[in-house]
């Protein structure tokens, strides 16, 4: 069972986990007791369904790339032409991995986009003024 507790001085909930013989503590973000217990309940459930080999109920979408790459565009410090960059490139990849979980993405999916994307490249014409006919290697792969 998951249980709850206090750091002394604080208002701050935390909760401590034992599942088979591992220990997992941490904070709930709440100084409302009830909410505590709930949270440390939903973490819990989560550990056990994650052991099983079972996907965690409440983290749907979560992890999805779509919402990855999203986030990182808004976090970006950057310049806008670097901003823009990004935008232009995920064009191509977003729809191959928009709707994958990050966690299922693997190397050989990269590399099929890879070959797909150089497969394209080779069958584009080469004229000096299109600029999608000048994508390098390097750039596919990067």
């Amino acid at each position: 069972m998951a249980s709850i507790y206090k750091k002394q001085g604080g208002n701050v909930w935390y909760y401590n986990i034992s599942f088979n013989g591992k220990r997992y503590r941490g904070s709930t973000k709440t100084t409302d007791k009830k909410t505590a217990q709930q949270i440390a309940n939903s973490i819990e459930t989560d550990i056990s369904r994650q052991k099983h080999g079972l996907p965690i109920l409440n983290n749907k979408n979560k992890n999805i790339f779509k919402n990855v790459f999203n986030e990182y565009l808004n976090n970006l410090t950057c310049s806008e032409s670097t901003k823009n960059r990004d935008i232009s490139s995920s064009k191509n990849f977003m729809p191959i991995f928009e709707d994958k979980e990050i966690s299922q993405i693997n190397a050989i999916d990269i590399k099929n986009y890879q070959l797909k994307r150089k497969l394209e490249i080779l069958s584009m014409p080469k004229n000096i003024r299109k600029r999608e006919s000048e994508i390098s290697f390097k750039s596919v792969n990067n």
